[in-house]
């Protein structure tokens, strides 16, 4: 099963809850400290194929399965509510919840499995790396206005001389910032994001541009697109991993590049035909 959510997310919730061990706090279980009345409750979920029993519990395995689909579920209401994904902190806020967080948040837990999940990202992206590709699968978006942004991206990206696997790494990005919702718009004291890529005015791309004209897609995908222009190494990317982590670490920037890099090349993957 792929849940395309974050594996660096899921390893820091397992250090913040357990330290990563398989072994009991009270009558919460293994290294995501679960409960078995919370296990038991999803036995009958058809979505673990009718094969979760009550003694799986005790599986590391079978946890981080059991971790993954609530966390998928966790990401996909939050999404919808946001019109974006959401934080680290965010998301373990709607799952697991308790206990609550520090005021730190995640962070530290992040930065403590940071070293451990690399080699694991480089291992698993080993012998990825495509060429360019064929033409681009927009089947899994419904019809409406996020399918028409997903088609002016490629169409933006594509007249601005730019080729597939850049294509597919831009729209992958604007995925991951606003689920391709034109007016999404993240106001608060640390940003002032807008639109499809999210662009920050507060000393972003987006900045000495209005909200309107950020609110524009068309404008928003060029703005993204002259950011662009100024990394020789996006231009000169031959592979649509190295096009998405350069998107990420050079482009859009967002926190927690590394997690943010396989969350993105997972998403641009589904568009290869």
């Amino acid at each position: 099963m792929g849940f395309e959510v974050n594996p660096h997310f899921l390893l820091a919730v397992a250090s913040f809850l357990s330290g990563i061990r398989d072994d009991t706090d009270g009558d919460r279980i293994g290294p995501f400290r679960i409960t078995q009345a919370d296990w038991n409750a999803q036995l009958s979920d058809p979505t673990f194929d009718n094969s979760l029993i009550a003694e799986d519990i005790n599986d590391p395995g079978m946890q981080c399965l059991f971790a993954a689909v609530q966390t998928r579920r966790a990401q996909d209401k939050l999404v919808t509510a946001l019109n974006r994904f959401p934080s680290a902190n965010e998301l373990y806020a709607e799952w697991p919840k308790n206990p609550p967080l520090a005021a730190g948040g995640l962070q530290a837990a992040l930065n403590n499995t940071r070293a451990l999940v690399l080699p694991a990202v480089e291992a698993a992206l080993a012998g990825m790396d495509e060429g360019p590709i064929g033409d681009i699968n927009l089947s899994s978006i419904s019809a409406g206005p996020r399918l028409d942004n997903a088609k002016l991206i490629i169409k933006a990206f594509g007249d601005a001389g730019y080729g597939k696997v850049h294509q597919v790494a831009a729209l992958a990005n604007a995925i991951a910032e606003s689920n391709l919702k034109a007016d999404a718009n993240v106001n608060n004291a640390l940003e002032h994001s807008v639109g499809l890529f999210q662009l920050n005015m507060n000393g972003g791309v987006g900045a000495g541009h209005s909200e309107a004209e950020l609110l524009d897609p068309a404008r928003n995908t060029l703005l993204i697109i002259a950011k662009a222009n100024s990394v020789h190494e996006f231009k000169t990317a031959a592979n649509l991993h190295d096009a998405v982590a350069i998107f990420v670490r050079k482009i859009e920037q967002p926190a927690n590049q590394a997690g943010e890099i396989i969350k993105r090349f997972a998403i641009a993957q589904k568009f290869v035909a």
